[in-house]
């Protein structure tokens, strides 16, 4: 595990908001991506961005803490069984609006191949801001995985929720094990 002085603190104005489920579509675009834009004109000015992982009233209960989705740590993991009534969504609070651009994932679970290939990998997802939701399909990989937006998203706000994923070979649980939010204007 991570020490607890390396794990970010909660910042009470994240912990007082509850995370909405978007209604409308995103007037912006996204795309998924294997890796980070090439063109470092492109991410320089991004950096991770404060966050408070929350689990959404309207998304299923998981197991695990939502938190051990930004321990840093790919071999903890706030986990989900896909396929059922309620969907696995799991919600970031920050504590600022912020203009948010790339989001960092790995759904995976691990840390050897078995448990990477038995359980299903992240697929296709809805992510929900503040100003709408739009959907991306993740790239399938032992890796982190990337939203790209195209162009900045202000939002307080963010829920990634899993609508379809990459097969596993012996189960449906979905394993959200690494979340980073990268942006601007924000904590």
């Amino acid at each position: 595990g991570v020490p607890a002085s390396d794990i970010e603190a909660d910042d009470p104005r994240a912990l007082a908001l509850a995370i909405p489920q978007a209604k409308s579509p995103l007037a912006t675009k996204a795309k998924g991506a294997k890796q980070l834009p090439s063109s470092l004109a492109k991410i320089q000015h991004l950096y991770a961005l404060a966050a408070t992982a929350k689990r959404p009233e309207w998304g299923a209960a998981g197991e695990g803490e939502p938190k051990l989705s930004r321990d840093d740590d790919l071999d903890t993991a706030w986990v989900c069984k896909h396929g059922g009534a309620t969907p696995c969504v799991l919600g970031f609070a920050l504590p600022e609006p912020a203009k948010v651009e790339i989001i960092r994932i790995y759904g995976a679970s691990g840390p050897r191949f078995r448990d990477y290939n038995g359980h299903p990998r992240l697929g296709k997802v809805r992510i929900h801001t503040d100003a709408g939701f739009v959907e991306v399909t993740l790239p399938d990989g032992a890796n982190h995985a990337y939203v790209l937006f195209d162009k900045p998203v202000e939002t307080q706000t963010l829920a990634i929720e899993l609508l379809d994923v990459h097969a596993g070979k012996t189960d449906s649980q979905a394993y959200f094990a690494d979340v980073e939010i990268f942006g601007t204007d924000g904590t």
